[in-house]
């Protein structure tokens, strides 16, 4: 049986960006691209990850981008609600709009006939492109 191993967003910085304090994370991949464990990603820590990596160390969108899409490339990594995470990082690739605001996009073009109520310009100019 393959164990399973749940990661919190310290961790996942430890390996995207080859940090050293704690090199547990790395490990985990190396053993899940092996197929010896699982790792899973709860999708709360791709928004806090998003904003650690814009907040703390500066990245750029691109670059937070890049990382992202590397992290969901990862073999034997599991993304909690990865079809709608992924949808919402081509949504923020794509548009001027923040990864939470995409994730939100992402939930209401799901929801068929939905309205999406915001007073957000830039989300609500998106989700009247997207929603036609």
């Amino acid at each position: 049986m393959m164990n399973v191993v749940v990661v919190d967003t310290s961790a996942v910085l430890d390996a995207m960006l080859d940090r050293t304090e704690n090199p547990e994370f790395v490990t985990l991949v190396s053993q899940a691209k092996n197929g010896k464990i699982t790792v899973v990603i709860p999708e709360i820590v791709l928004f806090e990850l998003v904003w650690v990596l814009k907040s703390r160390y500066e990245k750029v969108k691109q670059e937070i981008i890049l990382i992202l899409r590397a992290l969901f490339s990862i073999k034997n990594v599991h993304i909690e609600h990865a079809g709608e995470a992924s949808q919402a990082l081509e949504v923020f690739a794509e548009h001027s709009i923040s990864f939470s605001d995409a994730r939100i996009l992402v939930a209401a073009l799901q929801q068929r006939e939905a309205a999406l109520v915001t007073q957000d310009r830039k989300l609500r100019s998106v989700w009247r492109a997207l929603a036609l």
